[in-house]
């Protein structure tokens, strides 16, 4: 099944290098986007109990979840520990139809498509974006985690619409100013009830609405650098606190150095070097890319210092999955700034195929083995 997504997105490819030149830019771009995204959310939503690691307890959950009533939910009186936002989105996809499988369904459309808009607005190279979804695992990741996967997307969509003058082809922010907030009331409501309802749905997306706080000192090249030093300080030492805080709270010797949980690192480590090179390189050149660039980079770079931190601290990974978003766009605005035309071909080709790869490898692990309900 993984693999005919490929095949399916090498032939999109195809259709759309063919319309190029002859179909308007956004039409060609939306058209791909559409259809990568559907086949998607059909994979998603149409697999098993069986595919990833949670599937099976949230059909536990919603089942379980479909004998109270929505009163009893938003007053706390369940025995699911999981945020009333998507148990109340359970109990009222049971109340249409009271299949797990429907609000899978359903759940993954949401997913996808703002997965979809936020590559369409934010990717000069959707085609590359699509690939960057795949490879860097936001898309196997949605059939395991499928509650904070959603969470995220809610949430990077929210800030598209609070912050998102940030698009192709706008590197420009005035975000803050009286003026860009009355002349965009409505995406300022709409973003911030985003990020509002992402925590509402998992709690683990409270660290973009903080990671945004960086917007604050956008003007200030130096002051973004010095909060890279910072981030990288504080996500690379949070294993030498762990110790301290099981001896303290014995409730979270779990989160450390457990040999069940630990996460491991093989071929991913090369990706990570990647992504914080390039990083580092968008960071510091200041002449070829602005603060908001920079913003991105500092994004990106926590994406991969809280793998790092996952070697060894439990469940730090899941904190770094919510900057991958961020990834994807900083690798494809990089790589639209190359000027030289072959160069710029040879690295998108280098990293579409290098990423598609990477992404039939991860695939096979065996908590990824796809089998449908139908």
């Amino acid at each position: 099944m993984y693999i005919f997504l490929i095949v399916w997105l090498f032939i999109l490819c195809a259709i759309h290098n063919y319309a190029s030149g002859t179909v308007k830019k956004y039409n060609n771009d939306l058209f791909f986007v559409i259809c990568f995204f559907t086949a998607c959310a059909l994979i998603i939503g149409l697999r098993s109990n069986q595919v990833g690691r949670d599937t099976h307890t949230y059909e536990e959950y919603f089942y379980q979840n479909s004998a109270y009533s929505i009163i009893d939910i938003v007053k706390g009186n369940t025995n699911i520990a999981v945020e009333k936002a998507f148990l109340i989105c359970m109990k009222i996809s049971s109340l249409i139809v009271n299949n797990y499988y429907f609000f899978q369904i359903l759940v993954s459309i949401t997913y996808t498509f703002f997965s979809a808009k936020v590559i369409l607005k934010h990717c000069d190279d959707v085609v590359l974006g699509c690939f960057l979804f795949l490879g860097l695992d936001l898309f196997l990741l949605s059939l395991n985690i499928q509650r904070q996967m959603l969470s995220i997307m809610v949430a990077i969509y929210g800030w598209s619409l609070l912050f998102g003058n940030y698009a192709k082809g706008n590197n420009t922010l005035s975000l803050f100013r009286k003026k860009y907030f009355e002349n965009n009331r409505f995406y300022w409501i709409k973003g911030s009830t985003l990020l509002a309802l992402s925590v509402m749905i998992h709690k683990s997306s409270f660290v973009i609405i903080a990671a945004l706080l960086i917007y604050l000192v956008r003007g200030d090249r130096k002051k973004i650098k010095m909060i890279f030093f910072v981030v990288a300080a504080l996500c690379l030492s949070l294993a030498s606190f762990m110790p301290i805080v099981s001896k303290i709270m014995p409730g979270y010797h779990n989160y450390f150095k457990n040999a069940k949980t630990i996460q491991s690192a093989g071929m991913v480590m090369v990706i990570w070097v990647f992504v914080l090179l390039l990083a580092i390189y968008i960071l510091f050149n200041e002449k070829k890319f602005n603060n908001d660039e920079a913003i991105m980079a500092v994004y990106s770079s926590i994406y991969v210092f809280m793998n790092i931190a996952g070697l060894s601290f439990n469940y730090a990974e899941r904190i770094g999955v919510c900057f991958i978003p961020f990834s994807i766009i900083s690798i494809t605005f990089f790589n639209s700034k190359i000027h030289n035309k072959e160069i710029q071909f040879a690295l998108k080709m280098a990293l579409e195929c290098g990423f598609a790869f990477y992404f039939i490898l991860s695939s096979s692990s065996s908590q990824y083995l796809y089998s449908s309900f139908i």
